[in-house]
């Protein structure tokens, strides 16, 4: 254990990520725990190796994945989550986690994030003869948010993301385009629409 843990800070001792494990304090216990419910989860990926990598259940247990490592060692951005697929085909990695979920999880494990990754990249496109803004996924449309315009003001009227894509901020993206082309046109904002009122309010009081 302490020859991993003086691997772990030479690799990563400079990044917010290990600040924040260390921070943590765990016992060698609970590292032991975590681990053994990492390997589970890398166990479940492995019975799923048939299916195609962008399958949903197969996203589901990468968005499991990352939620673990959050909760249980540092905060799992998309950027940490891409490094760490990375990590999990180099051997150091790969014998563990192919231990556990058989012969080529880490690899069907790294592609399976490479497709997480590409289905979190939203394209974000304002269109004012609409006066929409629409969020796309893969060339899928996933959400819009509905504004009206006057002379002085635009009034977000309505925001929505499709179910299967809720939770990734979507909404705030949305909200977000609109509020900057209001500043770009010299316009008040203001939201009939909850959520976007929720929003440019908390924006007020972080200014």
């Amino acid at each position: 254990m302490e020859n991993k843990e003086k691997q772990a800070e030479q690799m990563w001792g400079n990044t917010e990520q290990y600040k924040e494990f260390k921070d943590k304090n765990l016992t060698n216990q609970q590292l032991l725990n975590s681990g053994e419910q990492l390997m589970q989860i890398f166990k479940e990926i492995g019975k799923l190796k048939d299916l195609n990598p962008e399958a949903k259940e197969v996203q589901d247990k990468i968005q499991e994945l990352k939620t673990f490592i959050t909760n249980h060692y540092y905060t799992c951005t998309n950027e940490t989550l891409k490094a760490l697929g990375e990590m999990y085909i180099t051997d150091a990695f790969k014998v563990n986690i192919d231990r556990a979920g058989g012969e080529g999880t880490a690899q069907y494990t790294h592609k399976a994030i490479n497709a997480y990754l590409k289905q979190q990249e939203v394209e974000i496109t304002l269109d004012e003869e609409t006066n929409t803004v629409l969020a796309y996924i893969d060339n899928k449309q996933v959400g819009e948010c509905v504004y009206v315009t006057t002379k002085e003001e635009i009034n977000i009227v309505h925001t929505e993301v499709d179910e299967d894509y809720q939770g990734k901020g979507i909404a705030g993206k949305l909200v977000d385009r609109v509020i900057t082309y209001a500043e770009e046109q010299n316009k008040r904002i203001v939201a009939d629409c909850s959520y976007a009122k929720n929003r440019i309010e908390k924006r007020n009081q972080n200014k």
